[in-house]
């Protein structure tokens, strides 16, 4: 249904509105809510009072157009005040042992979440929820110049993260200083290791097959 229609069913109290809504936003709150708290009982939770929470105030919404990052700023809240009351256990599963590509998607997803919070989700709104950077600037309040700035940022931790997984993960035979870096590494790479182990990569003939192409 369109946004305008489901304002108006809103603001008119109709019964059927609130399935309206939820039928039309839910599954994609849902997957940012659990973006943020990586816990599908919480992520639910948090999409349930975001939604209770859209259909009383509806009528502070000024504009129908405004209606989807507004329930996205919402939801977001929402999820912050769960974390704040609460916490949540995470229940990631990231791949499964007989997915053919399931190291690449654990090389990812390390890389991803090896960025600071913000630019996670600064990236996951114009990226997998397609907004721009103004819609995304709104949902989470702050000037699209400045997170403009974020995506610009993001974007190169992400690359280098990416790198340095790839790096830490893949044999090191041949390379003395890339085992030595690595030595003592219990598997979760922090910013610093990530940088020297790029760093390295781009003057060693051997490493440097694994950079961003």
């Amino acid at each position: 249904m369109k946004a305008p229609l489901i304002v108006d069913a809103l603001r008119a109290r109709d019964p059927g509105a609130p399935a309206a809504l939820y039928d039309t936003h839910g599954e994609s709150l849902f997957r940012y809510c659990w973006f943020i708290l990586r816990n599908r009982d919480a992520a639910q939770v948090a999409l349930r009072d975001a939604l209770v929470v859209a259909e009383a105030h509806i009528g502070q919404l000024h504009s129908p157009d405004m209606l989807r990052p507004w329930l996205y700023a919402i939801a977001r809240a929402e999820c912050l005040r769960g974390q704040q009351a609460r916490g949540t256990a995470h229940d990631t599963v990231v791949a499964c042992p007989d997915q053919p590509d399931a190291d690449r998607r654990l090389i990812s997803w390390h890389a991803v979440m090896s960025l600071g919070e913000l630019e996670r989700e600064a990236l996951e709104l114009t990226i997998r929820h397609d907004m721009d950077t103004s819609l995304a600037a709104l949902v989470l309040g702050m000037p699209p110049g400045e997170l403009q700035g974020v995506l610009d940022r993001a974007r190169v931790h992400l690359e280098q993260a990416l790198a340095g997984e790839i790096l830490a993960r893949h044999g090191v035979d041949g390379c003395p200083e890339r085992a030595e870096a690595l030595q003592g590494w219990a598997g979760e790479l922090t910013v610093s290791l990530s940088a020297r182990l790029v760093d390295h990569a781009r003057s060693c003939q051997l490493c440097r097959r694994y950079l961003p192409r």
